[in-house]
């Protein structure tokens, strides 16, 4: 182990510490493959309770992007609050990282188990009582994301609105940052910029 994961699992502990009721160490910090552009981490902890597992979710290397990528991650927490306050199946989130947590950006929440590959979800036979439902499922929890009311919710105070025009030009601009050329994209970037919308209603 390096002197810098060192440093980073002692300030993992330092705000399980605070945040964790019965806390009494970290007995791993696993970087997973998984996250998409931020970084996941599977917190394996003690407690009073007995042994537990925590999800970080952090910016990469702490450190917030200049270029726009969405909401921040602690507007993400928040959405993921709120839509757990209207029936969204969403996981607790324990604690929004703070400047004085020395972590950068990000947030810690409660582990979930569960499958991400289609492959898996299609063929498993795990899941052959509950696949026939899924569908229905899956509809019935994003009707509850999109019937979330963002003004009493209080959203509409921490959602940045964007045309389309600056959402296709922000997923741009972090294309061209791979320097990797893929025609493609090239072609569905030349075509989404030539056929924008007109006139959108937030």
């Amino acid at each position: 182990m390096t002197n810098a994961h060192r440093t980073f699992e002692a300030q993992v502990a330092n705000v399980l510490r605070t945040y964790v009721e019965g806390f009494r160490r970290l007995v791993s910090a696993e970087r997973l493959s998984g996250g998409a552009s931020q970084e996941t981490y599977r917190l394996t902890i003690e407690t009073e309770q007995g042994g537990q597992k925590l999800a970080m979710r952090r910016a990469p290397g702490g450190v917030v992007s200049d270029l726009k990528t969405g909401p921040t991650l602690a507007v993400e927490a928040q959405l993921m609050r709120t839509a757990k306050q209207v029936g969204v199946p969403e996981p607790e989130i324990v604690h929004v990282l703070e400047p004085e947590d020395d972590l950068g950006e990000g947030f810690i929440m409660e582990w979930l188990d569960g499958e991400t590959l289609g492959a898996r979800i299609v063929r498993s036979p795990d899941l052959d009582e509950i696949r026939p439902r899924l569908a229905r499922a899956c509809g019935e929890i994003l009707a509850r994301i999109h019937a979330i009311d963002v003004e009493s919710s209080g959203l509409n105070g921490v959602l940045e609105v964007i045309t389309p025009e600056e959402l296709v030009e922000q997923t741009w601009e972090r294309y061209k940052l791979f320097e990797t050329p893929q025609p493609m994209i090239d072609f569905t970037g030349r075509w989404l910029k030539e056929n924008l919308p007109g006139e959108v209603t937030p």
